[in-house]
């Protein structure tokens, strides 16, 4: 397809350029180099991160050498957003790894982890093995382009595997050498989005003082209690600015041989809250984010002490087939007590978020993307978890509930044989499959080229955004047993689905190019990961403009100053159809952003 062909075009054109000179960019600031362990094990895995200060960068392209007698190299990804990655090329002893943004999305500034290698240690290797930064070219958004020479290198030990805090290499005075500008490449498709995965967003760690707790043992759980004064004089040092509200961390030591860390909480924390602040419980098998509103003014009652269970999960009653599914990947139960007294907590208002670590195996890691969070409900079945994620960079799998309960870390490439002839799709819907956001139309066919109903469509925009809400009443013609009939409850009750001046909403037709984008801004608004556009003159830039309906207008303007949408040409195409693989490409780029 022309849009990626293009895309990838730039980043190669720019790769040839390296042998030419041109002008430097001036002042740069300093580049490091970091490794996730200093010691690993023959045949263990660890990462490498190339982080630099970057100014007005749109595209980049790194280049390392790496030992490989030694070393056996996995993946490469990023950390940055609103752009794809191009495969890493990797020859002899050096590999290649390019990244672009797309359309109109912002560029990018201040420090940032632009590439994160993964390798795994060759079985029988000794000694160190070390990896060097060779090149970094820096791309603006004039696409005038520089050349620095990091010259770093990061060097781990092979033998028994220790984590140890990755402590940065000196940063050397980069040598720019300057190379020409290249031709601008063509705008991509609006809903065909490219192919290649772009790994999750780094979540930003919580600010704020920690609390160090030291547990009591009784039984097989480590038992804390942390008062409200402990926690309102964390929450008084956090600069009030920080967006997000404030968070206070408290931090368990870890306990040898413990089966479950219980935290109490004073009610106090929850009787007047309103969202802006939470406490962090860090624990040895896993942490979770505690907002103040979690508890309703009803399910909290008049308790003294709310208490917080994360234990691990027993195997023992899971089913033989769970078992196989999950193999030897942890599993975490997380409990809610009451003045000591078990409590079922659900909140569909109010997630709370929660991190397991984990270290994939060396085959997980060549498809990060399919590492995901898999919840297991009271008759023992295994529910996909939408949101769960894996990030390379804090080693984490980070997903958020509505509910506590049993979650495991699991691991599906999904696919279906349909697939051959649309390469710029199957990898999107493959992700999107494995973690149980979309389904094929049978086991094994996922029939790309139909085109995608309303009602599928709300169902998957769900999905993907882990939208919830407590709402009465629907649209009068959707049934109330329908597979969709929740996910459409939902989008109305968060005013993202409107229908029509009868309470219809249409289900079965296939959805127009303008509705899907309409009903998309809404919900990515209503989720917080984008702005409502008061504007409609990025509109002008495409020919049909004036055949979008006046309702969709400023929806579609939001997407396309975001960089979302990016027009089929110059054109939107707003009363077309859409397939299921332009639907999922889309709603692909939406769960990476």
């Amino acid at each position: 397809m022309k849009y990626i062909t293009s895309l990838i075009a730039l980043i190669f054109t720019i790769s040839c350029a390296f042998s030419v000179t041109a002008f430097a960019i001036a002042g740069v600031p300093g580049f490091t180099l970091t490794t996730s362990s200093a010691k690993v094990a023959p045949e263990g895995t660890f990462s490498v991160t190339a982080t630099g200060d970057v100014t007005n960068m749109y595209a980049f392209e790194t280049k390392f050498s790496y030992d490989t007698s030694k070393l056996e190299f996995i993946s490469a990804t990023t950390t940055l957003l609103n752009g794809f990655s191009i495969p890493p090329v990797a020859g002899n002893s050096e590999l290649v790894f390019a990244f672009t943004k797309m359309g109109n999305a912002p560029v990018e500034n201040g420090t940032k982890a632009l590439t994160v290698l993964t390798f795994s240690v060759k079985k029988g290797a000794s000694g160190t093995a070390s990896v060097t930064w060779e090149r970094y070219m820096n791309v603006d958004n004039n696409l005038a382009t520089s050349i620095l020479t990091p010259g770093l290198t990061a060097s781990i030990t092979i033998g028994s595997e220790s984590t140890a805090t990755p402590t940065p290499t000196a940063t050397p005075s980069p040598s720019p050498s300057p190379s020409p500008s290249p031709s601008p490449p063509s705008i991509p498709s609006i809903p065909s989005i490219p192919s290649t995965p772009s790994p999750p967003a780094n979540p930003v760690p919580p600010v704020g003082t920690t609390i160090y707790v030291t547990p009591v043992v009784s039984g097989d759980t480590a038992k804390s209690v942390i008062s409200q004064a402990s926690i309102s004089k964390a929450l008084s040092q956090i600069t009030p600015e920080i967006s997000g509200g404030k968070t206070a961390i408290v931090e368990v030591q870890p306990v040898s041989g413990v089966n479950s860390y219980s935290l109490d909480l004073p009610a106090q924390f929850f009787q007047s809250g309103t969202g802006k602040q939470n406490v962090e419980i860090q624990t040895s098998l896993g942490e979770v984010m505690i907002p103040d509103n979690m508890l309703t003014a009803k399910s909290l009652g008049t308790p003294s002490q709310v208490e917080i269970v994360i234990g691990k999960g027993d195997r023992s009653t899971l089913k033989d087939s769970v078992k196989e599914q999950l193999g030897n990947k942890p599993i975490i139960e997380l409990t809610m007590m009451l003045d000591g007294r078990k409590v079922e907590w659900k909140n569909n208002q109010v997630p709370v978020t929660v991190s397991i670590k984990y270290t994939p195996t060396a085959e997980e890691l060549k498809h990060s993307e399919h590492i995901a969070i898999w919840y297991i409900d009271g008759e023992g079945q295994v529910n996909k978890v939408p949101s769960g994620k894996y990030d390379a960079i804090t080693g984490e799998v980070t997903f958020s509930t509505t509910h506590f309960s049993k979650y495991g870390i699991g691991y599906e490439v999904k696919s279906f044989t349909d697939l051959v002839n649309y390469s710029w799709a199957k990898s999107q819907i493959e992700v999107l499959a494995s973690k149980g956001i979309i389904t094929g139309t049978s086991e094994n066919q996922f029939s790309p080229a139909n085109l995608i109903t309303r009602a599928d469509f709300i169902l998957l925009l769900v999905k993907t955004l882990g939208l919830t809400a407590d709402g009465q009443g629907n649209f009068d013609d959707v049934p109330p047993d329908e597979y969709y009939a929740e996910s459409v409850q939902i989008s109305k009750s968060l005013g993202i689905a409107n229908g029509d001046e009868n309470n219809q909403f249409n289900p079965s037709q296939p959805i127009t190019r303008q509705d899907l984008m309409s009903l998309l801004a809404r919900a990515m608004i209503v989720k917080g990961v984008l702005k409502e556009s008061s504007s409609k003159a990025d509109l002008n830039a495409f020919t049909d403009h004036k055949d979008i309906a006046s309702y969709a207008q400023k929806s579609i303007a939001a997407l396309v100053q975001a960089g979302i949408v990016q027009g089929d040409g110059n054109q939107l195409r707003p009363v077309g159809a859409t397939t299921r693989a332009e639907a999922a490409v889309l709603l692909y780029q939406v769960y990476t952003k």
